[in-house]
């Protein structure tokens, strides 16, 4: 995979490294464990691996993630073993 190439716009938004899972329904997903809610968000991932790569609005339930005034950019890794 190559590294993610950011438009300029998206400088200034949290990265975070997210991996691939896939539903019951078989509705791929990318997820990543959030470090102010302490819990595992999810956002769509397209089919295609990098296809789910962007900015994305925050699922954060904590009042004080500074991830929910900027979102964040997700960038798909592969899942450490």
């Amino acid at each position: 995979m190559t590294a993610l190439r950011r438009p300029c716009g998206w400088r200034n938004y949290p990265l975070i490294r997210a991996h691939r899972i896939v539903r019951p329904d078989g509705v791929p997903m990318l997820a990543f464990w959030c470090p102010w809610c302490k819990c595992e968000h999810t956002h769509g991932a397209g089919a295609e691996p990098g296809n789910g790569d962007g900015h994305r609005v925050a699922h954060c339930h904590t009042p004080d993630s500074p991830f929910i005034d900027t979102g964040y950019v997700l960038w798909e890794q592969e899942r450490a073993a």
